[in-house]
């Protein structure tokens, strides 16, 4: 059995992209890996005085989310960063519910606001305080103490609860994210990513990708193949089949049906339907010159060696311009369980002992869900390990709405943090804080190369259609901000959208993107 990566889930013209012109202020921040690339952090300061916590930087929601001294759950106080907001004298409690949903499960949450520093940027900022953490999954060993929000709209405008987004507060026009590889030890170097604000990394030009939908950061997704080492190797009927157009259920012409992938810098694998994701599986060991390549590397625990090298790149077609993701990026190590010829000491029954142990295997996972521009496909951490992305997102007027990228050299560090310079400028400023006594831990072990911990997988709330939350959570969901059960939302250009989950003709959920 091969094994994979499995959790139980506008259009703009083309062009290149050199510096932005706006004259807003720019700064770095350095993003910390974690647990062997499955999450990445960044330090941000919230309160007067600042206290300092670890936050994930995620393109794919809306709000500031804030482990605080409201929630008495219990994952909150275990080993978490916290805002304590009795010693912030900036603090201001709004008293409303703010129930948010992410892959993980829902967050029970209260709005306020407070003085927020990112970088070099400060600003008073929209909150979502954390009040209940019962139902959001492995929180409680979580490395990160919040989200902030990096998605396409400048507020949740029509929410339960309207909240301001993070970066248009902090006057974000575009923001560019890449990491560096997977093997970065971070708890050793503080490293393994960077943040850009209102500025570039040296990569060279960006070139534009034309965006598709009005509330998200996609774009379309059309043919697959992969380079082989006796040639392209299609594959047919996947991302780029033929299709219908119906209009009030009456077929009126014959389309390509194309899927609609999403750039998700919270998300930490790559996301393909499930037929697809078993193609491209089977398709890649067709294109490795050596027999049983993927099957062959699931028993090593580093991922070297004469199969990995063989391995080929996966090209794909995104929003027209040609694309290529390598081994290095879309293979890595996981912790898994392998089978064993021991049985379970005392039982009457045999059952088999599993053994931990770690495995180089695809980072792909299979996951179904349609939207209203074809078959969903999350482009997750491992894609922004081979390319920087920009993220245009216009609050002075200067920019439009786009998204970029540069493909990141083989061999280049440039992602891999912040100059030195800014790195250890940040570092000890950070260290020079006074922390609450409150804030005060032991940071969670994190030995030397360290593989990827599947308990630590991130995903996106849109990957959650409805009828996979439990009973006990629709009402939650419902009151979301992020809108799972249908939320009608303003885009950037100011007109209402409808986004989120709503029922198709067909009676079948459909994601409006």
């Amino acid at each position: 059995m091969l094994l994979s990566a499995v959790v139980g889930a506008g259009a703009s013209a083309s062009g290149s992209v050199g510096s932005s012109t706006s004259t807003l202020k720019g700064t770095c921040v350095t993003l910390r890996n974690n647990a062997g690339g499955a999450q990445y952090t960044f330090k941000m300061g919230i309160g007067t005085p600042y206290q300092y916590i670890n936050c994930i930087g995620d393109t794919g929601s809306y709000n500031l989310l804030v482990d605080s001294s409201f929630c008495n759950s219990s994952s909150c106080k275990g080993s978490h960063h916290r805002l304590v907001v009795e010693n912030s004298t900036s603090f201001v409690d709004e008293k409303v519910e703010n129930n948010l949903r992410y892959g993980q499960g829902a967050v029970g949450g209260r709005a306020a606001k407070d003085k927020v520093k990112m970088g070099d940027l400060e600003a008073n900022l929209d909150l979502t305080l954390m009040t209940n953490t019962e139902s959001f999954k492995n929180y409680d060993k979580a490395y990160y103490d919040g989200v902030c929000g990096f998605g396409r709209r400048n507020d949740t405008a029509n929410a339960r609860v309207h909240q301001t987004a993070p970066l248009t507060a902090l006057g974000v026009n575009h923001f560019s994210m890449c990491l560096g590889p997977a093997t970065i030890d971070g708890k050793a170097t503080g490293t393994g990513g960077r943040l850009d604000l209102n500025q570039l990394p040296s990569l060279g030009e960006f070139e534009e990708l034309p965006m598709v939908g009005a509330v998200t950061w996609a774009v379309q997704l059309g043919a697959l193949s992969i380079a082989g080492s006796n040639g392209t190797i299609p594959m047919a009927g996947h991302c780029d089949s033929p299709g219908v157009e119906m209009l009030n259920g009456v077929p009126i012409k014959q389309v390509r049906v194309h899927c609609a992938a999403i750039i998700d810098s919270g998300t930490t694998l790559l996301a393909l339907p499930k037929k697809t994701h078993k193609a491209l599986l089977d398709t890649i060991e067709r294109g490795c010159p050596l027999n049983d390549c993927l099957v062959k590397l699931q028993n090593q625990e580093q991922c070297t060696g004469e199969h990995f090298d063989a391995l080929p790149e996966i090209n794909l077609q995104l929003g027209g311009k040609n694309v290529s993701l390598s081994p290095s990026v879309y293979m890595g190590t996981m912790a898994v369980k392998r089978p064993t010829t021991k049985q379970i000491e005392g039982s009457p029954f045999a059952i088999q002992y599993m053994a931990p142990g770690v495995a180089c295997i695809p980072l792909f996972m299979g996951q179904d869900s349609n939207t209203n521009l074809g078959p969903l496909v999350i482009l997750g951490m491992p894609f922004l390990r081979q390319y920087a992305t920009r993220f245009s997102r216009p609050v002075d007027g200067v920019e439009k709405v786009s998204m970029s990228i540069a493909r990141v050299p083989t061999g280049s560090t440039e992602c891999n943090q912040c100059s030195a310079a800014e790195h250890e400028e940040a570092e000890q400023h950070v260290a020079e804080s006074a922390l609450q006594p409150e804030q005060l831990h032991e940071e969670l072990a994190q030995p030397e190369a360290v593989p990827m911990d599947v308990e630590q997988l991130r995903l996106p709330w849109y990957a959650v259609p409805p009828d996979t939350v439990p009973e006990e959570h629709r009402q939650t969901v419902a009151a979301s901000a992020h809108g799972v059960m249908g939320l009608a939302a303003v885009g950037m250009d100011g007109t209402e959208v409808t986004t989120g989950w709503q029922r198709g003709d067909d009676g079948a959920w459909v994601l409006h993107l």
